[in-house]
């Protein structure tokens, strides 16, 4: 006699053969890296960058324009990773070692000038804003060797933010206002403003200081906004 196997069981064997499948195909070992080109090149045009992690080019970070970035992408995480910006001759430009870790979230910032250019790496907290909050943070890539208080509105979100490093993320209520980075202790050197700006509650931001104070066209300090999730 021929066994004859339900319809049911039947059904319920593919789904978990598929499910095994599908598992299978998907990366566990990877992390979450975004890569931003913020590195002015003085007085000539600026040019663009390419990524590496561990000798492996990453596709979506590829010939970024200044002040492009890349969105996150996967790559394969591990102890002692290499990740190197290349010009778009794709020579090693700037980079450095890090543990990347599966499952995690990352930035890369080349900043600086083309001549001395800087590199950092952050780790990157995308958790869910509490209800009705964002969060956001400042990276400073600019040369000029300020250590920057960043404001929106009149609320100073935190100080003393030193060339190539980040402000950790802060939570806030969402709000509209101007977006402004200052030096107080020297005066001297004009705020970076952006204007009034919406933040909206559940978004994760980024606000990225780069160029110098004596530069001019892409070389000028600007901010930029960066939308993390």
């Amino acid at each position: 006699m021929k066994r004859i196997i339900p319809i049911v069981a039947l059904f319920a064997l593919l789904v978990i053969v598929a499910s095994c499948s599908k598992k299978s195909s998907s990366p566990s070992n990877g992390a979450s890296v975004l890569f931003f080109n913020g590195c002015i090149n003085g007085t000539s045009p600026a040019f663009n960058l390419g990524a590496k992690v561990n000798n492996t080019t990453v596709p979506g970070a590829t010939n970024l324009a200044l002040l492009q970035n890349s969105g996150y992408q996967n790559v394969t995480a591990g102890t002692g990773d290499s990740v190197i910006f290349l010009t778009s001759g794709l020579y090693p430009f700037i980079g450095g070692m890090s543990t990347l870790t599966a499952g995690s979230s990352y930035s890369v910032f080349a900043g600086g000038l083309g001549t001395s250019p800087s590199f950092l790496l952050t780790s990157d907290d995308l958790s869910t804003p509490a209800s009705g909050n964002f969060k956001v943070r400042l990276v400073n890539l600019s040369p000029d060797m300020l250590n920057e208080s960043f404001y929106i509105g009149s609320s100073t979100l935190d100080s003393n933010i030193s060339y190539n490093t980040a402000s950790p993320f802060i939570q806030l209520a969402a709000t509209s206002g101007n977006v402004l980075v200052q030096d107080p202790s020297k005066p001297t050197k004009l705020p970076s403003s952006i204007g009034s700006q919406t933040f909206v509650a559940g978004k994760i931001y980024t606000i990225i200081l780069t160029g110098a104070y004596a530069g001019t066209g892409s070389s000028a300090l600007s901010l930029t906004i960066l939308t993390n999730n």
